[in-house]
């Protein structure tokens, strides 16, 4: 899905700090974490797949919402991939 680079930082960030992502309706017009950014839930859920089918987050459903989990390599990847990693 194509959307813009700041919408997959924004999730990116909110995702690595909390280390959950959650997503209950797909028609809800803007996710509740992330409404100061203007992102939508479909995005969040659109992010989170493309980053389950990487493995590197694990899903888990409850009803209607949908929980993404990071695994523990992904935690490593992520912080460098927005650049948080400490130089050795």
């Amino acid at each position: 899905m194509l959307m813009p680079k700041k919408y997959w930082i924004a999730i990116y960030e909110l995702h690595l700090e909390e280390g959950v992502m959650v997503a209950k309706d797909s028609h809800v017009p803007k996710h509740p974490d992330l409404a100061d950014r203007n992102a939508l839930s479909l995005h969040i859920m659109k992010a989170m797949w493309s980053l389950k089918s990487g493995g590197y987050v694990k899903d888990q459903f409850a009803w209607r919402p949908i929980y993404w989990y990071l695994t523990s390599i992904s935690m490593i990847i992520s912080t460098c991939l927005l650049r948080l990693c400490l130089p050795p």
